[in-house]
């Protein structure tokens, strides 16, 4: 795998400038060509030469308001923005970084960030959050690791990291266990997609994705043997994304995925308003998914307390502040694929909001409304789910219908296309 230059800051920061950010976004959107691998692709073009500079991934780790711990097993630096070493060593013993006065790491005099901690000989750091006083499991991140000090004091911690090693600890956290090697590479490539099309629209903020369900499920360097396989179908698939024809030549999509559709994809347009392109139009039929594990691809009854909804939203949303309570709920939409498209909440006092199905799934909290295609049912102090189908928003792919599909014999690309109608895999680097 090719992994970034990490000796100093300042080159780190290099990788960030304007220029490489246009021979980023060349690669991107201008001169990509269909690639053969054993994906199931046949090859239309020749392939384009790699382009220079594809910058690292700007992963947002976390924020803490009480720091984190962190170790390295080998040589290490600890530079400033202005590419001052502030410390360096054989291994950093394992030291707590605040930010309450500055950045402190361990004993060392607070300093003003951002700072950097580089490793050498492709090593990892390791670092634990501290939560709540308590400090949650170590994971084990490639690449460099910037500490930084946001505006309310709080810790920020991003991974600065070349996109295969990535992808390598996406496909290990979003993909299951039990899922073929097709599945992942299938599960690759759209990670790669949708990171690549993202990074595109957030060059000039500063991070790219978060390494939470908001994005993509990331915890590093995956260790055992599915983190071999991971990272086996990242190599295979190298540089390989998902694109769709326009009238400018191929460009790249947001290439959403979910655990399970539950019958038959959605359409972007019924979760946001946005321009749709073909490959995320929905109405795939897909039974393949049946496969998946209880609760993912049937689910119910669920419920949640009218109060403990009212809580969920006010932390959301600023138009609820002032309720006091939620007299009821009720679906005022369908989607053309029959899922909740639209819900109206309605106050004792008779005023009403009306919502999206998917921001009020997500209020609701994922794992009780586990999708959009249920029966919403209004139960005095409570609302319940019922009749429950799929796991997650519906766009695009499905992983556990891309593993059905796989245990009958398709490829990757195959699989792909099927998901994405109208698309093709091309080479991005």
């Amino acid at each position: 795998m090719r992994r970034f230059d990490r000796t100093s800051q300042s080159q780190s920061n290099a990788l960030n400038r304007s220029h490489n950010r246009s021979v980023f976004a060349r690669a991107l959107w201008c001169g990509i060509a269909t690639a053969f691998l054993s994906t199931g692709c046949a090859p239309e073009e020749e392939p384009v030469e790699p382009p220079l500079g594809v910058r690292p991934v700007r992963v947002l780790l976390f924020d803490s308001d009480e720091g984190c711990e962190v170790c390295v097993n080998d040589p290490f630096s600890l530079e400033s923005i202005d590419g001052e070493t502030i410390a360096a060593g054989d291994a950093l013993q394992c030291v707590n970084v605040t930010s309450s006065d500055g950045l402190r790491f361990g004993d060392l005099d607070p300093v003003d960030g951002p700072v950097t901690l580089s490793v050498q000989n492709h090593g990892r750091s390791r670092i634990a959050r501290i939560r709540d006083g308590k400090q949650e499991p170590r994971n084990s991140y490639p690449g460099a690791i910037e500490f930084s000090v946001q505006d309310d004091g709080s810790l920020r911690v991003l991974n600065l990291v070349d996109i295969e090693s990535y992808i390598g600890g996406v496909v290990a956290c979003e993909a299951s266990s039990a899922f073929g090697d097709e599945s992942l590479k299938g599960q690759a490539v759209a990670a790669r997609t949708y990171a690549m099309y993202t990074m595109a629209r957030r060059s000039e903020r500063s991070y790219d994705l978060r390494a939470s369900e908001g994005a993509q499920v990331y915890r590093g360097w995956a260790s055992g043997a599915f983190g071999r396989r991971a990272r086996r179908a990242v190599e295979a698939t190298r540089g390989l994304v998902l694109s769709h024809a326009t009238p400018d030549g191929p460009r790249i999509f947001c290439a959403f995925y979910s655990s399970a559709c539950g019958g038959k994809s959605q359409s972007l347009s019924d979760v946001q308003q946005a321009t749709v392109p073909e490959p995320l139009q929905g109405g795939v039929e897909c039974h393949f998914c049946k496969i998946a594990k209880k609760n993912v691809y049937e689910w119910g009854p669920t419920e949640i307390k009218k109060s403990r909804l009212l809580e969920r939203l006010q932390s959301r949303r600023s138009d609820f502040d002032d309720w006091k309570d939620i007299a009821s709920v009720r679906v005022v939409k369908e989607t053309e694929f029959g899922r909740v498209h639209t819900v109206a909440i309605t106050n004792s006092k008779g005023e009403e909001i009306q919502m999206r199905s998917e921001p009020f799934r997500l209020a609701v909290g994922s794992r009780t409304m586990r999708s959009t295609d249920c029966t919403v049912i209004d139960d005095g102090d409570v609302i319940r789910m019922t009749d429950g189908h799929g796991f997650g928003h519906g766009l695009g792919l499905c992983q556990w219908g891309m593993e059905g599909l796989a245990r009958q014999g398709r490829l990757a690309g195959s699989i792909l296309r099927y998901y994405y109608p109208g698309s093709r895999i091309v080479r991005a680097f």
